[in-house]
């Protein structure tokens, strides 16, 4: 009987064995599909976060190239508003120039034209000049230094037209 029994707790051992087996399998498995589910679940996460990523460096890209474009634009806009200012600065004075020595010859005629006057309130009245009170005692050359074009022009004369207007307002003294 002990070889009975003994049989009997070898099979009751070996059930016990099974069941926990079971147990454990039945455990195993409900994990593997939480596992499972969860896997899929994460990789929806990856292709989501993938496209995202994607979508992002595409938007990168373009926002660069819009930049670059826009930021060559402005240095282009910004470089000619550099070039025009300095322009107008140029002209600006080359204008005040023009006008320093257009107020110097018209305060010398107008000086030559009081001291040369018939009596007529300090007026001659032989064309138009410009008097400044201020600069009225100055005193100008005399009519025949101005007449012909023999005269040298000054070398502080720059440009072909103030030249021009140079020998102009000497012929214009002439007559």
């Amino acid at each position: 009987m002990s070889v009975g029994l003994l049989s009997i707790t070898i099979d009751i051992l070996i059930m016990i064995g099974l069941g926990v087996t079971i147990f454990f399998a039945f455990r195993l498995s409900k994990s593997l599909n939480s596992f499972k589910e969860q896997r899929q679940a994460f990789q929806a996460l990856i292709v989501d976060l993938t496209t995202n990523i994607d979508k992002a460096q595409t938007s990168i890209a373009q926002l660069k190239e819009t930049a670059g474009s826009t930021g060559e634009d402005l240095e282009k806009v910004i470089g000619e508003a550099r070039f025009l200012a300095d322009e107008l600065k140029l002209m600006n004075e080359a204008g005040e120039s023009l006008a320093n020595r257009l107020e110097t010859v018209a305060e010398t005629r107008g000086a030559e034209r009081k001291n040369k006057s018939n009596g007529l309130n300090g007026h001659s009245s032989d064309g138009f000049a410009i008097r400044d009170p201020e600069f009225g005692d100055e005193i100008a050359p005399d009519r025949e230094e101005w007449a012909g074009d023999d005269t040298p022009v000054p070398d502080d004369l720059q440009s072909d037209a103030e030249k021009e207007l140079y020998k102009a307002l000497r012929a214009n003294r002439g007559k």
